[in-house]
Order: C-alpha cells, then structure tokens, then sequence
C-alpha cells in the first residue's frame, strides 16, 4: 500500500514550516472576519511581502462573511398612537364617523312662592362629523428576483412586505401629528375650536424658553395648564403636556437656584402630580405654517375627549401579475384624530 502512496517530500515539508512560523498568530487574532474589512488585512499582508497578490485575493475572499441579520436604516421613532388613545371600533366601510354630543341647558331658582314663571331645564343635541380616508402603499417582486432571494437565503418578499407596512404606519403617524388639510383630516397638534395660552414676553422681551428665568418659565407651564381648567370652570383637567423637544431637554437641565437644587422640569412635575410631560420633535416647527415659532400642546389623554380613528389597521390584497411581476396592494384607513371636547386641548406658540 505504502509504494502506492507519494511520499512527501521532507524538504517540502520544512518549508512550508518555516513559511507558517513567520505569520504571527497574534497579529492575526486581532482581526474578526464578521467586524473588519478583510481587504484591508489582504493589503496589509501584501505590504509585508508574506503573501503574492493572487494569494492576497484569494485570503481575502476566504475572509468574507455576510453578517447575521439585517441591518436597516433607523427612522424617527412612531409616538402617536402613544399620545391618542386608538379607536377601532368603526365599521371598515364607514365613510364618515359621526358624534353626537347632548347638553343640559337650563336652570333651577329659588323662589318665595310656587308661580307659573317655572324655568325649564333642556337637553340641546349636536353632531360632527369626520370623513374616512384610505392610505394605500404596496410592493412587489419579480419571478427571477424571487428565484435569487431563494438561492441567496435573502428574505426579500417578507422585507418588502415590512417596508409598505412601515410605508402605511409612518403616514398614519403623520396624520396623528398634523392630519391631512388636503384630505380633511385633523391631527393632534393642528386640532380646532381649541383653547389658547397667549405666552407673555420674558424680562428680556421674548417669549422663548431660552431666554426666560427659571420662575418665567414655571408660569408659562402652569399657565397653560391652569388655562384649560380656568376656562371650563374645573370640569376638565389635563394629564399631559407637550414641549419642543429642545424646550424639554432645556428645562430638564436648568436649575431653579435660590438654593433650590432641583430643575425646573422637576419642579414643575413636583408640583403638578399626574401631568405626564413629554419632549416632542414634531413641535420644533409647523408644517405649512400652522403655527409661529415652536408650540407646546396639553390636553387630557382620555378617549372620551380625542381619539385616532382607525377603522382599518392594516391589509393585504391578493398578489395581481403585472408582466413578470407580481404586485401586493396594502390598505388601511383613518379618520384621523377627533375631539370630543375641543376645550380639553390647548396650544401655547412662541416657546
């Protein structure tokens, strides 16, 4: 058996040892294949003279890695469902959502003696009505791209499927903030018929936070707030306050001073048991000019003062051939945010 089998030639053998030897292991366990660019390690080598170029080549290839999971690109974070409770209950093919709202008129008195100037109590009735739009997005994928998605292990049609779904929960976010002029829809921040806190010019001569005193800036917090009670006669009260997202990071870091440690943000949280405030991005700047300067929004988060209407989440139709391509209509609908109690919310511009 043995005089089938080539010996292998010591000589050879030694040198491929030497060779091996002058390849530091250490240099080598500083590098991971899945983390640093493997041509750069290729060059590095070839600079060396350790490796010819076809061997460089060749090292870096065996280096690749296609690195587990996804890495996709980060957006804004979604808040609006987290700021409007989410009404579902409509039927999907409402085309309008219509509240009606009753009132008690009328009075009671005291009088010296039973006449026949009895005033009477009442119950007036109302009704608005909010129009349902569609928000439509879709995706599709071609046979050969579905053919080489399978071959290469990508999960293509499930991403893309994902990227109209996130498409349709972006716009209906959009619609929270702002709602659609266009289209007829309210939002959270452009509400109507709505209460408003004038803001007063500082000692300075503005109205921005910046460049306010800590205790001018309690009394433009406070002062919104006390708005909406003042204005209703006490019957609502507000749980959550809005800022600028820089407002917000402002106050979060100012100090009351007089001996006071805290910030002006914990102050006013201190002294405003559950009042949720929160730091918002979208209150940087209106779009389309709804508003000058940056705008603080408090209302009560409660469903029977605003809700976001969403008769249809999300769906699917069935995949349609166009040519060789097979496409999927998405489908959800909205009739934006409606207020039950307008004078719940109220708007403070010029912060």
């Amino acid at each position: 058996m043995s005089n089938l089998v080539p010996q292998f030639s010591t000589e050879r053998f030694q040198k491929m040892l030497a060779h091996a030897r002058r390849h530091d292991a250490a240099e080598f366990a500083r590098f991971d294949s899945a983390d640093d660019d493997a041509k750069k390690l290729s060059e590095r080598l070839l600079a060396t003279g350790r490796l010819d170029a076809s061997e460089s080549v060749f090292f870096a290839r065996q280096l690749e890695q296609i690195r587990p999971g996804i890495m996709e690109v980060q957006y804004t974070e979604l808040l609006g469902k987290t700021l409007v409770p989410t009404e579902t209950n409509i039927d999907p093919g409402a085309t309008h959502f219509t509240v009606q709202k009753f009132d008690r008129t009328g009075r009671a008195k005291v009088v010296a003696s039973l006449d026949t100037n009895i005033p009477r109590a009442d119950v007036s009735a109302g009704e608005g009505s909010q129009i349902i739009r569609s928000v439509v997005s879709s995706y599709g994928y071609s046979i050969q791209e579905s053919r080489a998605a399978a071959m290469a292990r990508t999960p293509l049609i499930p991403m893309r499927a994902m990227a109209a779904r996130d498409a349709i929960e972006r716009e209906l976010d959009n619609v929270i903030m702002y709602g659609d002029t266009v289209m007829g829809l309210s939002g959270l921040l452009t509400l109507s018929g709505t209460e408003t806190y004038t803001v007063p010019n500082g000692a300075l001569g503005t109205k921005t936070f910046e460049t306010k005193s800590p205790n001018e800036i309690l009394a433009d917090l406070n002062g919104i707030v006390n708005r909406i009670i003042v204005q209703s006669k006490g019957i609502e009260r507000p749980n959550t306050l809005l800022l600028p997202l820089s407002s917000y990071t402002y106050i979060q870091s100012l100090r009351m001073g007089d001996g006071d440690s805290r910030t002006v943000l914990q102050f006013f949280k201190d002294n405003q048991p559950g009042l949720d405030v929160q730091g918002l991005f979208h209150l940087e700047a209106a779009p389309a000019a709804e508003w000058t300067g940056k705008r603080m929004v408090c209302y009560r988060k409660d469903p029977s003062k605003l809700v976001f209407l969403l008769p249809v989440a999300f769906e699917q139709m069935a995949p349609q051939m166009n040519d060789f391509t097979l496409v999927t209509n998405c489908h959800a609908r909205t009739g934006g945010v409606g207020v039950y109690a307008p004078k719940s919310v109220a708007y403070g511009d010029g912060i």
